[in-house]
């Protein structure tokens, strides 16, 4: 068994050599002499696709941190090395992929991890730091990506082609996180400088709507969601036949095949945004999404959406009473997580939520469970956010089931608490809280009476 698997690993580490210089060599030819190192940079993107957080933001993540910069002045084997991290992500080879992106810059990359700035020059550490994010991303370590997506955002002022991309990157961590405020900042303005330049039908312009659209999701903003979803709808079209001339948009264009890609999202989207209007029409448009995502290209570049959609359409199977479908597809995910990717972050613990969730309306006793993933995301994410918000509420339900109302209050309030402060008004999700506190019984106020003092 150990052979085959030294075996398989070499044969891995062969075809990643191989792509790495293919797309070395396409890349050169791309960019005729000019700006290699920006494009070996984009060349990471396909690696956002696998890797980054929850999937759907596309493009974002890797497409980081770098500056325009001829080929004369660029080392063709640092391409090249870069190139060679990526690939070996993609083959799962994460222990060479890390060896590679830290190979010299130790000191840079805890300077980094506590907020300082490097004084390091050269063109090489922001390449190398584009890599160790999408590692950060690919584990679920948010707090860590950050730290590397505010240094790759700091030093990419003036560089034109990276800028929206490197803006949706730090936008997408800090929604992750909870920094809503600053995340819808961000989005925000990268929307309207990309319509004031033209490029209203580019990949960059896609992937600050699909940001959009994904935060608007989770915070429940249903009207902003399906606005939002409009508008990437219409770009998708839009950008089919487009051309653009920043040469990110260009190469991104030609080098990822995004239209089955983009498809897939609208339609998730579409799902889970049916999902909070409680359609019927919610399930059959998720399905659709599986099936783009079935292809084996699809699913190579987006390794992250699968399990998240099969966790998505557990939480359905859920709000349907099909505890038992909604048990396998938590597991499949569950399974997904722990085997293909080893990620540890939030979306590994959505999924083993929901599998408890799943058997705890089943009739088991899976309060113990719930607490653990409780506690795991808190922390992996900031106070106050809605997967904490969620994990509170399931734990209070738990404690209702085992008849135990003061502990069940206790977490109902507080994630009633948390959930007023981040939702509308109108949001499902503040109904459900009140009307299961509405059924507990009623709480008991011990009065302390004390007897008046008669004189003798």
């Amino acid at each position: 068994m150990a052979e085959k698997s030294a075996e398989a690993n070499a044969f891995k580490l062969a075809r990643a050599k191989s792509n790495a210089t293919s797309r070395t060599i396409k890349l050169i030819l791309f960019v005729q002499g000019g700006f290699a190192l920006v494009m070996a940079t984009v060349m990471t993107v396909i690696l956002t696709f696998l890797f980054h957080l929850n999937a759907p933001l596309a493009f974002l993540g890797s497409l980081v941190g770098t500056f325009a910069i001829s080929l004369s002045r660029t080392s063709v084997k640092t391409i090249w090395q870069s190139n060679f991290a990526s690939c070996c992500q993609e083959e799962g080879l994460w222990e060479k992929a890390e060896e590679l992106a830290t190979l010299g810059i130790s000191k840079e990359i805890e300077q980094i991890l506590s907020g300082k700035q490097p004084q390091t020059s050269g063109h090489e550490l922001p390449m190398k730091v584009s890599q160790l994010q999408v590692m950060a991303i690919r584990r679920g370590d948010l707090k860590t990506a950050v730290k590397y997506s505010e240094y790759l955002y700091r030093n990419s002022v003036d560089d034109r082609h990276n800028r929206a991309y490197q803006a949706n990157s730090l936008a997408c961590n800090y929604m992750e996180l909870g920094n809503f405020s600053r995340g819808f900042e961000l989005f925000g303005s990268n929307l309207d400088e990309l319509d004031a330049s033209g490029r209203s039908d580019t990949p960059a312009y896609i992937s600050t709507l699909l940001g959009m659209v994904q935060a608007c999701i989770d915070l429940e903003r249903t009207e902003e969601a399906e606005k939002y979803l409009a508008r990437l709808q219409k770009s998708i079209e839009a950008s089919r036949d487009s051309s653009s001339s920043n040469k990110t948009d260009s190469w991104i264009k030609q080098t990822v095949s995004t239209g089955g890609v983009d498809d897939a999202f609208a339609l998730y989207f579409a799902a889970r945004i049916k999902m909070l209007k409680n359609s019927p029409e919610a399930e059959l448009q998720l399905l659709q999404a599986f099936e783009i995502v079935k292809d084996p290209d699809i699913q190579k570049r987006l390794t992250l959406l699968l399990p998240e959609m099969l966790t998505v359409h557990a939480q359905l199977m859920v709000s349907k009473n099909n505890y038992d479908k909604a048990e396998k597809l938590a597991q499949q995910a569950l399974d997904y997580y722990e085997s293909k990717i080893q990620n540890k972050g939030a979306d590994y613990v959505k999924a083993r939520r929901t599998l408890a969730h799943a058997r705890l309306l089943k009739g088991e006793n899976t309060t113990a469970e719930l607490e653990e993933c409780l506690r795991l995301m808190q922390d992996l994410v900031f106070e106050p956010h809605p997967s904490i918000a969620l994990s509170l509420f399931q734990v209070g339900q738990a404690y209702a089931k085992e008849n135990d109302p003061d502990k069940a209050r206790e977490f109902l309030r507080r994630s009633l608490d948390m959930r007023t402060r981040l939702l509308p008004e109108s949001s499902p999700s503040i109904r459900e809280t009140e009307a299961l506190l509405a059924k507990l019984p009623a709480e008991v106020k011990l009065e302390v009476i004390t007897e008046k003092q008669t004189e003798p």
